[in-house]
């Protein structure tokens, strides 16, 4: 494999900031180029939607590859394990993902 692409500030993709010539110059070589994953050291390349999704909402380019970073997200999510709880409401019983020892309010 050849060079990996590092990515610029989001700021040096925005037209407004370095011009329009500079701005597609940085982006087709974005598009064109190849990142590593800091995780998974594994090959990714940022997309066209991608890329102006990032330059729209001035967020960094991410360094992290789609895999990993779906890997992440999935560890926020509850676990799957249910619970037997009660309405907070009505007081029946109900099946929640949360456990019986934390402090969420559960109907």
């Amino acid at each position: 494999m050849g060079e990996w692409y590092t990515p610029l500030g989001i700021e040096q993709y925005d037209e407004k900031t370095v011009g329009y010539e500079q701005a597609m110059k940085n982006i087709q070589e974005c598009l064109n180029g190849v990142l590593q994953c800091s995780i998974t050291r594994k090959p990714f390349k940022i997309i066209s939607q991608e890329l102006i999704f990032y330059i729209e909402h001035h967020i960094p380019l991410p360094d992290v590859c789609p895999d990993a970073r779906h890997l992440e997200r999935s560890k926020l999510r509850n676990a799957h394990h249910l619970y037997e709880r009660q309405c907070a409401k009505t007081g029946e019983k109900l099946i929640s993902t949360y456990a019986p020892d934390r402090p969420e309010i559960i109907y």
